[in-house]
């Protein structure tokens, strides 16, 4: 009987070794070194962790007695093409899986609790994934770079998505989001390419920065009421998107939110945003109409850039500052500034070859340079009485202009104002010749080519 007894010890001591030999040893230590502790089946074990695997198996059974499996235990097995999990792991680490370019499908026991960072980044053969039915989180770029990814289902349990968690899964073509999850992560859906169908939750309420950025495939999203916040470059180049309706909460568009969204035809700002951010629809090439938030305070530089369908505007009264190039490349040929318009910014409408007509109030202060540059059908322009500087070649390339009126409170000019403008013989100033020569004056203020403009005293009368 004490024989018996004996042996029995014997080899549930040897059937354990393989988990014990590395025991004594600092597990920093057997991280430098796994290979040196690597059983015969080529799995590095401590204390119910699986700290890496060693071998070169296409196929991998992880051991049952495993409840972890370490942070980059099988990262770059590229012969790797099956893994399968047992009910007892509850934890995958950071990296676990990344790089394994030849695995193609990783069903994940639904006793796992814990997914790490970057768990199987850059798994470039991975198809299809099956996700514990009771996970909660969604970890940093969990799926980043799995470019052939084209299913997957994420569980109602599910309450966060972390940042980057499927950019770059090219091949990814629907996504449901479940009702639990708040918040779009940054660049989470950035760079899926093939992504035709987005559902969101009823209750989310931010869709943060390049979330669907580069997404070119897309072409209607349903953005939920609750939506108070949508971040920079958030639908950034989803060039097949169609007039997404914004909803009425939301109080911050963040910059570029549709830059190069080619296929957007009109849109409505809400009546709580303040301000349009810089670039937020710039490259809005087939953009014609813009219903304009009544609390609208400034419009922020390349606004709408290169909005050259946009030929029909109308501003707000509340708007106080037009921002640098702002509807630069635009293509109304008539603009009246709001009443309360106090600065317009360089470039702001530069090359809006269709600009004829340009109504100013006496609110406006300055004007920066170039702003008008380029506006090839524009004729007759008159500054309002306040501007007291005329910035550097504000009507360069203007070879339609052929009269304008000087600020009777002029105190400073710039360079080449009027450069390239041969069709304009006269500027006309509304004071004496004693008033013009206090003012101070670039030497090429008046060039054009080898000439100089003439000036014109008293005159305010539009010439026909």
């Amino acid at each position: 009987m004490k024989l018996t007894k004996t042996l029995f010890l014997f080899f549930i001591v040897i059937s354990l070794f393989p988990l014990c030999a590395c025991k004594d040893k600092s597990l920093t230590e057997i991280i430098e070194n796994p290979e040196k502790y690597a059983n015969a089946s080529g799995f590095v074990v401590y204390d119910n962790q699986l700290i890496k695997y060693c071998g070169d198996s296409e196929k991998v059974v992880i051991p049952e007695n495993i409840v972890t499996i370490y942070d980059s235990a099988f990262a770059d097995c590229k012969t790797l093409k099956e893994i399968i999990f047992h009910p007892n792991i509850i934890q995958i680490g950071s990296s676990a899986f990344s790089g394994c370019s030849a695995l193609s499908e990783i069903v994940i026991n639904d006793g796992v609790i814990s997914l790490g960072t970057r768990a199987f980044s850059g798994c470039s053969s991975l198809k299809k994934v099956t996700l514990p039915a009771y996970l909660r989180n969604i970890p940093y770029g969990l799926f980043m770079n799995c470019t052939s990814l084209e299913k997957i289902e994420i569980p109602a349990s599910v309450v966060s998505i972390g940042d980057c968690a499927f950019n770059n899964c090219r091949n990814l073509t629907r996504i449901t989001i479940p009702d639990r999850v708040s918040e779009i992560s940054s660049y989470t859906f950035a760079g899926c390419t093939s992504l035709k169908e987005i559902n969101l939750p009823t209750e989310l309420t931010s869709i943060k920065d390049y979330a669907f950025d580069n997404n070119k495939e897309l072409t209607n999203i349903e953005i939920p009421s609750a939506v108070t916040r949508i971040g920079n470059g958030a639908f950034a180049y989803c060039v097949k998107l169609e007039n997404p309706i914004l909803p009425a909460k939301l109080i911050h568009l963040g910059e570029s939110a549709f830059f190069g969204c080619e296929s957007i035809t009109e849109i409505t700002l809400p009546r709580n945003l303040d301000s349009l951010r810089k670039e937020a629809f710039s490259m809005c090439t087939s953009l014609s109409k813009v219903e304009f938030s009544e609390k609208l305070i400034s419009i922020e530089q390349r606004a709408f850039y290169n909005c050259r369908n946009l030929k029909d505007i109308a501003l707000p009264s509340t708007i106080t500052k037009i921002g640098a190039s702002a509807f630069e490349g635009c293509g109304f040929s008539v603009f009246t500034a709001p009443p309360l318009v106090a600065t317009i910014d360089k470039n702001a409408f530069k090359n809006c070859k269709n600009l004829v007509s340009i109504d100013l109030p006496s609110s406006l202060m300055s004007i920066g340079a170039y702003a008008f540059s380029g506006c090839e059908a524009l004729s007759y322009f008159v500054f309002p009485e306040n501007i007291t500087e005329i910035s550097s070649g504000l009507f360069s390339e203007c070879s339609s202009l052929s009269q304008v009126i000087l600020p009777i409170n002029l105190e400073k000019a710039g360079s080449l104002v009027f450069n390239n403008t041969s069709r304009l013989v006269f500027v006309d100033y509304p004071s004496t010749q004693k008033e013009w020569d206090k003012i101070k004056k670039e030497e090429d203020f008046l060039k054009d080519g080898a000439f100089n403009k003439n000036v014109r005293f008293g005159g305010l009368e539009k010439t026909e």
